[in-house]
C-alpha cells in the first residue's frame, strides 16, 4: 500500500520482473498487438486495510509465493 515493492533498470524490469506484484501490474497493461501472447496474472485475495496493513510485505496475504514462518 503505497511501497516500492521492486527497483531495477527499465529493460530488465520489464523482461523479467522478480515481485509478483510487479509481474501482475505489467500483466495488466493493454497490449496494442493483438498477436502478441499475454500473460495473465491473477491476483486473488481481498486488498489489506490501509489502516490496518499487514506486518512486513502488504502484498504477502495475496502473494502466491508467500509462505507461513
Amino acid at each position: 500500500l503505497g511501497r516500492i515493492v521492486e527497483l531495477a533498470p527499465s529493460e530488465a524490469l520489464f523482461a523479467k520482473p522478480l515481485h509478483p506484484y510487479t509481474e501482475a501490474l505489467i500483466a495488466a497493461a493493454p497490449v496494442p498487438d493483438p498477436t502478441r501472447v499475454r500473460l495473465d496474472v491473477a491476483i486473488e485475495g481481498e486488498v489489506p486495510s490501509p489502516i490496518n496493513p499487514p506486518k512486513g510485505c502488504a502484498f504477502h496475504p495475496r502473494c502466491p509465493l508467500a509462505v507461513e514462518r
